[in-house]
């Protein structure tokens, strides 16, 4: 017996999670491909909703109705089946795959090689928003590391020039001697 959730490819035991019509995203790949895929039927998880709240699709988690944005775009209650957090999540997961070509696991990876601290100040707060910045290269494209708020926005107004950089480091160094020395 399979699970619910797990894609329902009739040629092959799967266990990947099944995301659209029954199968996972291999699968619909390949029967796209083959131009089978009305075969399947779509399927959608049940709408499990009442006055007080509903159940996202994405999580399962039982929600007050504050926590779904509104929208009235195929909604049968004005509201989006994704918890506000799921949506946001899988909007980051898609900008970071798409912008940085890098997995949310690459970015786990990234944080916790930088000891879950700042590239350049070594702080353990992001600052901000709360989350940690993707630094890249705006020539290359290349992602150098994870840098809080504050960083990423010195280095970004400094136009991640290292002749700037460096001159800005030596012109707080001097002008800090000289408060010593006054």
């Amino acid at each position: 017996m399979t699970k619910r959730n797990t894609c329902q490819w009739p040629d092959e035991p799967c266990e990947r999670p099944a995301k659209a019509r029954g199968l996972c995203h291999r699968h619909w790949k390949t029967a796209d491909y083959r131009g089978t895929l009305d075969h399947f039927e779509r399927k959608r998880l049940p709408a499990v909703f009442d006055e007080d709240g509903r159940v996202c699709t994405k999580c399962g988690g039982y929600k007050p109705w504050a926590a779904f944005a509104e929208t009235s775009l195929g909604s049968i209650n004005g509201h989006r089946a994704h918890c506000r957090f799921c949506y946001n999540e899988g909007r980051r997961e898609r900008f970071m795959r798409e912008v940085y070509k890098i997995t949310p696991a690459d970015f786990d990876r990234m944080l916790s090689t930088q000891g879950h601290r700042c590239a350049i100040c070594r702080t353990d707060d992001p600052r901000g928003h709360g989350q940690w910045h993707i630094d890249h290269d705006h020539v290359t494209g290349d992602v150098r590391g994870l840098l809080c708020t504050d960083c990423n926005t010195g280095i970004g107004s400094l136009k991640d020039d290292p002749d700037v950089l460096v001159a800005a480091a030596e012109y707080v160094r001097r002008n800090r001697q000289l408060r010593l020395v006054q």
